[in-house]
């Protein structure tokens, strides 16, 4: 149907009744508040995230949706998106002078830049060469991702620090939405806690599988050392991003940093 630009699109006009898959950094060109869930080490897990999208917090951000056009429905991927890279990252000294493909966000690159490390933006197809040829050290995704595009054959570590969050929706057309009869929407909310079961449970298999043939495979895992250098680190991206949000935003990202904030 074309990018996820013209997606939405197609949802606020009703042209289409359903979109999978949409990233909350592209959501966030028509709402900006979903820019708040791609901040640095928001979450420090993936079960973290995950026991976040069934909060009242969460459920606010959805029924925020209609002021777009939308409906939220669920979620339909979340997952922590970690480096993997030829040097091991043990320690925010270890990033000095890292040169990592990441996405070209304005978050993702000024996560990087805090850490002292370069970020590289590049399109995802060129990744594995850049890698494979030291254009850059380290590239950073989900691990179902790094496994699937097999950049393990081009590197050796895996990090396990959650740096960035990866969380995508399932919406629906808030005109589609509106036209539905009240037995409709119901049906559809019913079924919701069923499939974002099996979602969860798929992509917690798709993310053992690829940590467990990348281990197999000969990539060390290594786990962060002093994990609140990071957030000390970190606290000038929140700094920076923080104040570009409205009050009832802010004080959800704070509610989910708690004390490292």
């Amino acid at each position: 149907l074309g990018s996820d630009k013209e997606v939405l699109e197609l949802l606020q006009s009703g042209d289409i009744a359903f979109a999978f898959g949409i990233p909350a950094a592209k959501l966030s060109s028509f709402l900006p508040e979903w820019d708040a869930l791609t901040l640095p080490y928001l979450f420090q897990s993936e079960q973290e995230m995950i026991d976040w999208t069934r909060s009242e917090a969460s459920k606010i951000m959805f029924e925020k949706l209609e002021r777009g056009g939308f409906k939220g429905i669920s979620y339909s991927s979340f997952s922590m998106r970690v480096p993997l890279s030829n040097k091991p990252l043990r320690s925010i000294e270890d990033f000095k002078g890292l040169k990592i493909r990441v996405m070209g966000t304005p978050v993702a690159i000024d996560t990087y830049k805090a850490l002292g490390a370069s970020s590289v933006p590049m399109p995802f197809g060129e990744v594995y060469i850049a890698l494979q040829t030291g254009v850059v050290d380290a590239c950073e995704n989900g691990t179902a991702t790094l496994y699937g595009q097999r950049f393990y054959e081009v590197a050796d570590y895996l990090s396990t620090l959650a740096v960035l969050p990866s969380l995508s929706l399932t919406l629906m057309s808030k005109k589609v939405w509106d036209s539905l009869s009240q037995e409709e929407q119901k049906a559809i909310m019913d079924a919701e806690p069923e499939v974002f079961e099996t979602t969860k449970n798929a992509l917690f298999a798709l993310n053992e599988k690829g940590l467990t043939e990348m281990k197999k495979a000969g990539i060390e895992i290594i786990e962060p050392v002093n994990p609140e250098d990071f957030s000390r680190a970190l606290r000038g991206v929140w700094d920076k991003y923080l104040p570009k949000f409205e009050p009832w935003v802010q004080d959800i990202v704070k509610g989910i940093l708690g004390d490292r904030y």
